[in-house]
This record gives structure tokens, C-alpha cells and sequence, in this order.
């Protein structure tokens, strides 16, 4: 790369020249915002989107096709035209001028699929695996929270052949067991997939922002409580401005001069006394107002996945303006500070004035009893210097991700969510560097800068 981040040069990833004609392809350089709103050739994405799903839970080794069928599904969502023929598909380019998926011109399954909706209207392979009593038992058990598909073929083989018939003999060993029964067996779940079973329902349905947002404002009233000033920003499809979402990720950094500070300077100004403290104070105030109802991990250290549900109460959620992820943050928070710019934090919440030892409670963000779901959540906490890159790895969408992580990989760099590491064969070393924002992070890989709510493809 040219220069260090210090004094001299400018930090950018050094740019091979057999690279140059692959950038303008790149996914995470076409803005989802320039697509078309209106999917002119459904009949043939729908059908493509079932046949990912099953490849999904089924885990069948077809990963390829799985990619190759997302990339079809993208590119036909772009056409200014309905589809007729497989010819149109040939050689024809996007409307921003780049070419379609470029499988059409050759013999693939992708152009199969395609061949066969266009002929008969229907994917036969789709149909089979639909009609197919184990595969979809296996796909109802595995959209268990924490069933996984190989847990789900086990318990197929064990004889449930779908959910409501595990949770049947679910509640069946949880009686024999209470009553202290030598035949209770074994556990068919784990604590964490009893989870999942007992939430199942509700974290089938989406999540609206307004409820993503209230949500969001508890844990950031909590954060703040523990480190005043830290940054809390909800990520996911909520910062790409989806109307809703499945879950919720929440990323929380403390301040910059936080890490300068000794312990007891911390302590002084009414933090935590270590970074690793921040999550457990979290959660301990979640825990006491009832935000944070189950467990899915310990929460130690700075990565935690739980289930939260809003308090009851007659006030709903305020709907958010414009695209932000800004949150009020009830008394004395005024939720303007989302960020602008390049790499504002499109999904920061700011609860600044409501200062420490504010209590979630305190907040107007509830919703009414009937809106009362268990919603999945996560919060990750990251130090200052690599929320950047966390904000862009939980940002997604994971094609994005994917895409941009290839073409650093193209570069000899390793990119996650804690930051740049050069590739070698031992442990990769940290490219250190100023990366104050996202921005950054797409100047150093030369690439031009896209808006959270332009990486939906």
C-alpha cells in the first residue's frame, strides 16, 4: 500500500493492474438503490428464491448453485422488460450498463431453471423436493432457532416429522421429567433450541422499524448507563432502511478517549472500569426492566445473542424519517444524531443527554400490548478503532460483504469485522491505519464509497 496512515502517504491498497476491468463488476459497487423497484419477472425469480431456500436448510453441497442462482435472481430483477426467451438474456446488459449474469450463454443450472419456467412454468426440481414428506419435515424442524439441518435430519430419522410433532414430546419429556421419571430420557434439545421452540412463531415474523427502533433505544439508554458517550448503532437491514426486519443487531463502541483512560479515571466519570464490563452492565439492566427476556448466550466477553420483547405500555414507537437509524432517546433525547457524510452512522443511535444511570423505563418507546413479540437480538461490542469495519460486516447485505471481502482478498488483504489484516501463511498481522469511518475502509481498497441503503443485492 502507499504510505503507512501516518504522515506520508495516502493509505491505499495497492491496485493490481489485471484488477482494474474486474472493479466496475464488483457487487459491492452497484448501488441496489439504482435497480429497478419493480420486478418485472417474478415468475421466474420466486421460484428460484424456494429452490435457494430449500438448498439452504437442506445443506446439500449445491452452495455453486446456490450462488450462481443469486446472482440470476439479482440480474433478472433489474430488466427493464419481461422475459420471453433465454435469447434476451444473452449478452444483454443491466440498465446501468454492466452486463447480465454471463452463465446464459453457456450450458448451467442456473440457465436450466430458467429454460424450464420458461417452458413449462415451473422448476421440476422445486416441485420434487416440495413434494418430498422428508425434505420438507427436515425444513420445518430446521427453522427451529438453533436446529441446524444436520439436528434436523437426526430428529427426522428419530421420527418427528415436523415441529408441532417435537413439540409434542418436547412437552411430553419435560412432564416425565418434572415428576422425576427414569423414563424421561435423555434431552432432545439443548436449553438454547428450547429457545428457539418456545419463540418459534414469533420469530417467524418480521420485525417493523418502529419496533427495531424502540427496541434499539432500550439497549442504547442501557449502554449509555454504562459508558457514557459510546456509540450505539443498529445494523443489519434496519441501517439499509428495509421497512423491516428479521432480527436485530446492535453494535456498541465506547469513545475514543475511553481508551486512554485509566480504570479509575473511568470509574470517575461514571463508566464501566474495562471494555469487557460494558456488555454485562448491558445486559443486567435489560435483564432488570424485562427487555432481555431469554438467553441464547452467556454474554460474556463482547458478543452476546438473546431474545428481547418491549415492555407493555400505550405509547408506539415513532416511525422514522428519511432513511437514519436515529433514535429518540426519550427524556432529553432528541434523536438527531444520526451521522451525515460518506460514512455517517446511518444507524447510530444517540442517547447522549440522557447521560448515565438512565433507566430504559424511563423511555416513551413502548409499544401496545398486541405488539409485544419476541424479537432475536445481538449486541456486539467493538473498540473505537474497528467499528468502522463492524458497522460494514453487520451492515450487509452478505452478498455485499462477500463481494467486498473477495476483492481484498484479490489485494493480498484479509478484511472482517475488527479490521484490515495482511494474508500470509502464518496468522495475519493488522494493517493499522486511520479508518474513522466506513469510508475509509472503501478508500483503501479503492473502491467508491456505497451508502448503507444502497447494499440490498
Amino acid at each position: 500500500w502507499d504510505g503507512s496512515g501516518g504522515g506520508g502517504g495516502e493509505l491505499v491498497a495497492e491496485e493490481l493492474p489485471n484488477l482494474g476491468r474486474v472493479k466496475m463488476h464488483l457487487a459491492c459497487q452497484k448501488k441496489s438503490t439504482a435497480q429497478r423497484t419493480i420486478n418485472l419477472n417474478t415468475f421466474i425469480t420466486d421460484p428460484l428464491k424456494e429452490l435457494i431456500e430449500l438448498y439452504d436448510f437442506l445443506k446439500t453441497g449445491h452452495e455453486y448453485k446456490k450462488k450462481a442462482h443469486l446472482a440470476v435472481v439479482a440480474a433478472l430483477g433489474q430488466l427493464d422488460f419481461k422475459v420471453t426467451d433465454i435469447a434476451q438474456l444473452c449478452g444483454h446488459q443491466l440498465l446501468d450498463g454492466q452486463p447480465l449474469v454471463p452463465c446464459f450463454s453457456k450450458d448451467c443450472s442456473s440457465r436450466r431453471k430458467v429454460l424450464e419456467i420458461l417452458g413449462k412454468g415451473r422448476i421440476e426440481k422445486l416441485d420434487e423436493l416440495k413434494k418430498c414428506p422428508k425434505t420438507m419435515g427436515i425444513v420445518d424442524l430446521a427453522k427451529v432457532w438453533g436446529v441446524g439441518a444436520s439436528k434436523a435430519q437426526s430428529l427426522w430419522h428419530q421420527g418427528f416429522k415436523g415441529i408441532e410433532d417435537l413439540r409434542a414430546a418436547v412437552a411430553k419429556q419435560a412432564g416425565l421429567a418434572a415428576a422425576g421419571s427414569p423414563n424421561a430420557g435423555p434431552p432432545l434439545l439443548s436449553p438454547q433450541q428450547l429457545i428457539g421452540l418456545r419463540h418459534h412463531a414469533d420469530f417467524q415474523k418480521r420485525m417493523p422499524r418502529a419496533e427495531a427502533k424502540a427496541i434499539g433505544a432500550h439497549v442504547a439508554a442501557a449502554a449509555q448507563a454504562a459508558c457514557p458517550g459510546c456509540s450505539v448503532d443498529l445494523a443489519g437491514s434496519y441501517r439499509r432502511g428495509k421497512a423491516d426486519c428479521g432480527d436485530l443487531d446492535v453494535l456498541i463502541a465506547p469513545p475514543p478517549e475511553y481508551m486512554s483512560w485509566s480504570p479509575k479515571e473511568r470509574a470517575a466519570k461514571g463508566a464501566v472500569r474495562s471494555i469487557e464490563f460494558v456488555l454485562p452492565a448491558v445486559l443486567r439492566t435489560l435483564h432488570a426492566s424485562g427487555v432481555v427476556t431469554d438467553d441464547l448466550t452467556r454474554g460474556e466477553g463482547r458478543s452476546y445473542m438473546g431474545v428481547a420483547r418491549l415492555p407493555a405500555g400505550s405509547v408506539e414507537g415513532d416511525e422514522d424519517e428519511g432513511n437514519g437509524g436515529d433514535c429518540s432517546g426519550g427524556e432529553g433525547g432528541d434523536g438527531s444524531g444520526g451521522g451525515g457524510g460518506e460514512g455517517g452512522g446511518d444507524g447510530e443511535l444517540v442517547v447522549a443527554e440522557a447521560g448515565a444511570g438512565v433507566h430504559p423505563s424511563s423511555l416513551a418507546l413502548v409499544c401496545p400490548a398486541s405488539t409485544r413479540i419476541h424479537r432475536r437480538l445481538d449486541i456486539k461490542v467493538y473498540a473505537p478503532e474497528a467499528l468502522p469495519f463492524a458497522l460494514l460486516y453487520f451492515t450487509g447485505s452478505d452478498y455485499f460483504n462477500r463481494s467486498m471481502r473477495w476483492w481484498a482478498k484479490k489485494k493480498g488483504i484479509s478484511l472482517n469485522d475488527e479490521g484490515f489484516f495482511q494474508e500470509s501463511k502464518k496468522k495475519g498481522s493488522r494493517i493499522d491505519g486511520e479508518f474513522h469511518e466506513e469510508a475509509d475502509v472503501f478508500k483503501y481498497l479503492g473502491l467508491a464509497y456505497v451508502a448503507p441503503p444502497d447494499r440490498s443485492i
